[in-house]
């Protein structure tokens, strides 16, 4: 199908088009996609043999290791529980995309205050409410206890979502 000189294929990151099959791009993201693929290996593999030769890979996942997983484990809103196959840190998607032949050139890390707020740790309390989790339950004045940690955290620490800049090994 054709829109506007978009063009869109059926496929996922471990089952390509084949339409794409042999075609190679400037560009590859994968944005809050990689945590549902059940083979983040062939995903990833699967992008990276999609890459022109200078193309860029951009992944942005979940940061499991944000003091707010710490906090609140399997009730976490970006765990995401049902949805969320794959879990990642920046030291696992390091090694993942060097596993599949990518070398990462940048990372950034975003998603502070969104742990703060009461739409997600309402909805972290519904979760727990149905898991009773061995973790605290989620509320807003126990989010604010852990506010000051994750100020002066580090960046892969403070932040929600990690995002890797990669090319090709």
């Amino acid at each position: 199908m054709r829109s506007r000189n978009i063009e869109f294929y059926a496929g996922t990151a471990e089952m390509p088009a084949t339409e794409l099959k042999g075609r190679h791009f400037d560009i590859v993201s994968m944005f809050q996609s990689l945590e549902h693929c059940r083979d983040p290996a062939l995903a990833v593999r699967n992008a990276v043999s999609a890459l022109d030769h200078d193309g860029l890979l951009v992944i942005d996942v979940p940061n499991m290791a944000c003091i707010g997983f710490e906090k609140y484990g399997p009730v976490w809103w970006h765990t995401d529980a049902g949805r969320h196959l794959q879990f990642f840190t920046r030291s696992s998607l390091g090694s993942l995309l060097e596993q599949c032949g990518a070398t990462p050139i940048r990372w950034e890390y975003q998603g502070f205050v969104t742990q703060f707020m009461r739409f997600w740790i309402d909805e972290m309390t519904l979760a727990w409410d149905a898991m009773r989790p061995k973790t605290i339950r989620p509320s807003f004045l126990h989010s604010l206890f852990y506010l000051p940690k994750a100020l002066v955290a580090s960046d892969d620490r403070k932040y929600e979502i990690v995002r890797v800049y990669s090319h090709r090994s």
